[in-house]
């Protein structure tokens, strides 16, 4: 769990949240049946790589609020 230090941006005052620029790079596998029903893609992402980004912006005003090791 990720908890900010304070419950609304200090900038807009918004309490929705926040979020930060992640970078995922890899491959993902799409499967398909040839009937056209759905086939098992539970693992599609398991080829990737993925890594939190360093800063955390508010979701609504999308300013800088925080860097994620000073919370992690």
């Amino acid at each position: 769990m990720i908890k900010a230090a304070f419950e609304n941006c200090p900038y807009c005052g918004s309490d929705g949240g926040f979020y930060t620029k992640d970078y995922v790079s890899g491959h993902a596998t799409t499967r398909f049946m040839f009937d056209g029903s759905d086939a098992d893609n539970s693992d599609m992402y398991e080829g990737l790589s993925h890594r939190m980004g360093k800063v955390a912006y508010c979701l609504d005003c999308h300013k800088s609020l925080f860097k994620m090791k000073d919370v992690v």
